[in-house]
Parts: C-alpha cells; sequence; structure tokens
C-alpha cells in the first residue's frame, strides 16, 4: 500500500467542493493509499473554518 503526505490546501479546497481537491485524495478515501498529516497541517486546516466561523457569528 502507498502513502502520501496531504497539504492543507487539499484538505481545505475538499471540503470547499473542489473537484480537484476531491480526484486528488480519492486513493486516500478509498483505502488504497494510507495519508498522514503532520500538526501544523491540523492546526491550519482547523484554523480555516474556525476562522470562518468567528467571522459570520461573532466568536
Amino acid at each position: 500500500m502507498s502513502s502520501a503526505f496531504i497539504d492543507t490546501n487539499v484538505i481545505i479546497r475538499y471540503y470547499a467542493g473542489d473537484p480537484a481537491a476531491r480526484k486528488a485524495l480519492e486513493p486516500v478515501l478509498s483505502g488504497e493509499t494510507v495519508g498522514y498529516i503532520n500538526s501544523v497541517v491540523f492546526s491550519e486546516a482547523l484554523f480555516v473554518p474556525l476562522k470562518t466561523l468567528d467571522r459570520y457569528e461573532g466568536l
């Protein structure tokens, strides 16, 4: 089984509905490839939605 490091941009674009990001993550989502992220990617992937919530909900 192969493995891949997943960058923050791919995660954010996947949740935004970008077809290219969905295609890029398909092997990971289907279980063909093991996906890895580090703590920085994890933090950044959480920061973007929280920043958006703050902007619209005044958190």
